[in-house]
């Protein structure tokens, strides 16, 4: 338990170790630490010379002074647990902030209270301008930081990107970066208005993000919710998009991703893509969808990747329970290199519809091999509807005609044979074989036994 202080000086508990595991969920964030109060350090903005008003113009350069001092002494802290604490009832006037690791604790914590707003005038961004286009650092950036833990509380704090300045300009500018990180856990925050992509992991691996509720304008360009890249093990549940782009969008060199139970809307729905532009060689591979709601968005999923490419590969994606409606035409677009299809794309209980009267959603896909099973509307034509399952692709595997029970013994026994190497390793080896194990069972479980399964 960490102890905060509150306006009257008292210690009270925090929020930071309130998560929760949504339905079907791999794995969840881990509780923080719990500590006696004589080893939690809290590090305030206030004890640093922030002000915290919002407006005043001399306070903004010293407040990213504040919180870059706040940062290195918590980043440098041998304290087992050591907090930097942005206090409620208060906003804060931050400019683009580069924090760096590696930090010497393996838990420090970030917990956000308080209101925090970006510029509002692009000028004060630092960019730099070639022919009309903006190159801008990102609004605030972790690089480096392991055993990272960012929250907020309970109420309407919000961080504010003020990025309506922004949308009509052509301007490179994410709000939100994790970069060469790795066990981040980023719960209970509200992010509104980013110039550009709203949260973006690169390059990072172990990374949970829930309950974010995520909202810009639809007619915001280029505001995507959740930018995925070069990153495995990331995991994306219980949380609210509304954008003028991709709810969440996966692009190359991600693995292992698990989102869950998001409500997107409106936007561009979920993507991944495009990949293979320019002969780059572009991969993602394992991807779990499910538990999604679509309200109103211009797409619903997507697949993206450029005709005549030799060089990327998609495969291993899994789509579940994804309801809703989409304006889009159509819905569902699956569109691949007719050289590399993507392969082992698994749809079951898929249901979105039109939300215009008389309209019906439709579907489209080129060059993939897949399944659907259960109820697909819109029905994807090149996914097969009969056959049995494709062999999964790491290796031959058993077929579910026994009984259930005798079945899952030589499943799990098939999956140690091939992954025997994963069995002695550390927390990232071992989720990456429960994640094998439940994409597995999607694949080759009857529906009717799959859903009385509990799965990790």
């Amino acid at each position: 338990m960490v102890l905060v202080p509150s306006d009257r000086g008292e210690m009270r508990q925090s929020k930071l170790e309130r998560t929760r595991s949504p339905s079907g969920l791999l794995v969840q964030s881990r509780h923080l630490h719990q500590l006696p109060q004589n080893q939690t350090h809290i590090f305030s903005l206030l004890n640093y010379g922030a002000i915290g008003d919002g407006v005043t113009d001399d306070s903004q350069k010293y407040l990213c002074m504040a919180f870059q001092e706040a940062w290195n002494i918590v980043c440098n802290s041998s304290l087992p647990s050591p907090v930097l604490y942005v206090p409620p009832h208060k906003t804060f006037l931050l400019h683009p902030l580069v924090l760096n690791g590696p930090c010497k604790s393996n838990n420090v914590q970030i917990e956000i209270l308080g209101n925090m707003v970006a510029p509002s005038d692009p000028s004060e961004w630092q960019c730099e301008s070639h022919e009309n286009t903006y190159h801008c650092p990102s609004w605030l950036e972790f690089n480096h930081v392991n055993d990272l833990y960012i929250t907020g509380g309970e109420g309407d704090f919000m961080i504010d990107g003020r990025g309506q300045n922004w949308w009509n300009l052509s301007c490179h500018k994410t709000m939100f970066v994790i970069r060469h990180s790795n066990n981040v856990h980023i719960g209970n925050l509200n992010i509104v208005n980013s110039p550009n992509m709203h949260m973006f992991f690169q390059d990072s691996t172990l990374v949970y993000a829930y309950n974010i509720n995520i909202s810009s304008p639809g007619t915001s360009p280029n505001t995507d919710g959740i930018h995925i890249q070069h990153s495995q093990n990331v995991f994306v549940y219980d949380s609210h998009i509304s954008t003028g782009d991709d709810c969440i969008s996966i692009a190359d060199g991600s693995s292992y991703l698990n989102i869950d139970t998001i409500s997107c809307g409106p936007g561009h729905g979920i993507s991944i893509g495009s990949l293979g532009i320019g002969g780059e060689t572009e991969t993602v591979e394992n991807v779990h969808v499910s538990n999604v709601n679509f309200s109103g968005t211009s797409n619903g999923v997507r697949i993206k990747t450029w005709q005549g490419s030799s060089a990327v590969k998609v495969s291993n994606v899994t789509y579940n329970q994804i309801y809703g409606t989409s304006n889009g035409t159509p819905a569902i677009k699956f569109d691949c290199s007719e050289i590399v299809p993507c392969t082992d794309i698994v749809l079951s209980d898929i249901d979105i519809s039109s939300p215009r009267k008389g309209k019906e959603a439709s579907a489209f896909c080129r060059n993939v091999h897949g399944r659907a099973q259960g109820q697909v509307v819109p029905m994807v034509p090149c996914l097969d509807l009969s056959a049995s399952l494709s062999n999964y692709p790491s290796g031959a595997g058993v077929v579910p005609t026994k009984s259930s029970s005798s079945f899952g013994a030589d499943l799990i026994a098939d999956l140690m044979l091939r992954h025997k190497n994963l069995l002695y390793g550390g927390e990232e080896d071992r989720l990456t074989i429960i994640f094998l194990l439940r994409n597995f069972l999607i694949r080759r479980m009857p529906l009717r036994l799959l859903g009385t399964c509990i799965i990790a």
